[in-house]
């Protein structure tokens, strides 16, 4: 755990924490995509039995579940690539800082 003080508010980064975060970053994004994956085959198989209008219907809303499918993966990749550049950032900062000191 690192503590700095920005101004007159101090905070501390636990760098355990955030890797972990990290970590279970990616594999709610991994679980989540296997689940999409998993109901879209489970759902083809069942298209054939619809009607055209459900199916024409179920394509339109799939789409747009698609859409935020995608959304939500791009924004687990970013959290997980934020997190690991906060990561290294303060790492680097606190070995640059502490050799200033030995």
């Amino acid at each position: 755990m690192a503590d700095y003080q920005v101004g007159y508010e101090a905070f501390s980064f636990q760098f355990a924490a955030c890797e972990h975060v990290r970590e279970d970053m990616a594999v709610v994004q991994q679980q989540l995509n296997m689940a999409i994956a998993n109901l879209d085959q489970m759902s083809n198989k069942q298209l054939v039995y619809w009607s055209s209008v459900a199916r024409d219907t179920y394509n339109e809303v799939k789409g747009r579940w698609d859409g935020a499918a995608l959304q939500m993966d791009t924004i687990l990749k970013s959290i997980h690539l934020g997190l690991g550049n906060a990561h290294d950032n303060f790492h680097g900062t606190e070995q640059m800082v502490t050799g200033l000191f030995t």
